[in-house]
């Protein structure tokens, strides 16, 4: 095939593809590169299929060069590294944990399930892209109690984090799929923000992303940008979130005032987090490749898929067994809090009238007795019942409230029917199927209020 003179000059000046830079970068055939300083200047640390580690300016894959950010401000805590470093040598899964307990004895005073949690939640950050979904840490109190600290510390030894007050959601989904780091939101007010509350309660799940419609500069073409938004993230608030999705995602602590060993951070101090950052990113680049032995895990649902992550981490490491506990404990508060919940009270008042019709009046004083409340009027004449007085749920629960988390929880629609004994009454109909799901959900199995009506729904629907 002939090439005329003018296209043989254009093939001849054809500008090769830029230089792509990278924090980080996983490629299929078992390579990961890191971006790091070397002796001050912005390097690749490699870790190649065979397991060499190696440092490069560049470093080409595919037909693609890759490159480090520029030098400059990071919005994480930069990895130094000098020649002298043996890039070889690394410490153990025990020896980091047993490292990251220490400074959290020394700098946060809580209680020592806490300190185990924090730390088992560092290590975790460095490989949380080999799971398929993650718990997010929760940290909530009064002013002084901590946790500004708690923040710090996550902030100088996670993951290449980015610690921001008051984020936007470009904020938060721009640097997650450029940095792939974590992402720690200290006074996290949520309201007002559902952009935010999304991320939060989506981006837990791996290949989550948002969609965005950008203009480009060529032509001004409107394009469609997926943003990644699966990270590692950490809240710290005044109030826990009210929002139910994102407070299932959550493993919360509740800060107290407390007085440890040290309550600033030194320069020793920062120099120190930045020998542990070498060390964690090290350990990261030559076993994140490792295959993990399989874990059975004694947790149901949403919290078998939320706590994998940190029992995977462990490596099967001495200290397995004890954030294995920490996690069952914390499981249990967790099932507590839900029975206690509105939603499990509803479903309780569900079973418990369903063989009679689900009545409306009849489950609203069902949930009265349930919450030990009483039923709450309207000043008609005569007086009619409107919701339920109780200390629980801000004191009154209206029926909108228990209406709308019934629709919520069974799919039902309120119809008028005629009641053998009262005539024409509101009752209830709802999906059978999705009764006995909500009441798999809240365990009402051994509920002692409902467990023998829960019992013979099972069993009208086939199931023991």
């Amino acid at each position: 095939m002939s090439t005329t003179p003018q296209s043989a000059k254009e093939k001849k000046t054809q500008k090769p593809p830029p230089d792509i830079p990278i924090h980080m970068k996983l490629f299929k055939d078992g390579t990961l590169v890191e971006s790091i300083y070397l002796n001050d200047i912005p390097t690749l640390l490699v870790r190649e299929p065979s397991g060499k580690i190696l440092t490069t300016r560049s470093f080409a894959h595919h037909g693609d060069v890759y490159v480090p950010p520029a030098a400059g401000p990071t919005p994480y805590p930069k990895y130094e590294f000098t020649n002298s470093d043996d890039l070889d040598k690394y410490p153990t899964t025990q020896q980091l944990f047993d490292k990251l307990c220490r400074y959290w004895k020394e700098f946060v005073e809580t209680k020592e399930e806490y300190r185990k949690l924090n730390a088992n939640y560092t290590l975790m950050t460095y490989k949380y892209e080999r799971s398929l979904s993650l718990p997010y840490l929760g940290f909530f109190g009064d002013n002084s109690t901590g946790k500004g600290q708690r923040c710090t510390l996550h902030w100088q030894l996670d993951y290449r984090p980015m610690y921001t007050v008051d984020p936007t959601a470009p904020n938060i989904y721009q640097f997650i799929s450029e940095v792939h780091g974590s992402v720690i939101i200290d006074e996290s007010y949520l309201e007002g923000k559902p952009e935010l509350l999304t991320i939060l309660k989506t981006g837990y799940k791996r290949g989550a992303t948002v969609s965005r419609i950008i203009t480009s500069s060529n032509k001004g073409i409107r394009l469609r940008v997926d943003y990644d938004i699966y990270s590692p993230k950490i809240l710290s608030g005044e109030r826990i979130p009210s929002n139910k999705g994102l407070k299932e995602r959550l493993i919360s602590e509740l800060t107290r005032y407390g007085e440890p060993k040290k309550d600033e951070f030194t320069e020793a101090d920062l120099k120190a987090f930045e020998t542990m950052r070498k060390y964690l990113l090290l350990w990261k680049v030559h076993t994140y490749f490792t295959p993990v032995s399989p874990v059975v895990l004694p947790f149901k649902a949403r919290s078998k898929e939320l706590y994998r992550p940190l029992i995977e981490v462990t490596d099967g490491s001495p200290f397995q067994e004890g954030i294995l506990k920490i996690l069952q404990k914390f499981q249990k508060q967790s099932a507590t809090e839900m029975k206690n919940s509105l939603e499990c009270t509803i479903t309780k008042a569900l079973i418990w009238t369903y063989e009679s019709g689900c009545y409306v009046d009849e489950i609203r004083s069902k949930i009265a007795e349930y919450l030990d409340g009483e039923l709450h009027y309207d000043r008609a004449e005569p007086p009619r019942p409107i919701g339920v007085d109780c200390n629980l749920f801000k004191g009154y629960i209206t029926d909108r409230m228990i209406f709308k988390q019934i629709q919520l929880l069974v799919s039902g629609e309120i119809k008028r029917v005629t009641s053998p004994t009262e005539g024409q009454v509101r009752s209830w109909v709802i999906d059978k199927e999705a009764l006995i799901q909500s009441g798999k959900k809240y365990q009402l199995g051994d509920d002692a209020d409902v467990k023998d009506r829960f019992a013979k729904l099972l069993a009208e629907n086939g199931q023991v």
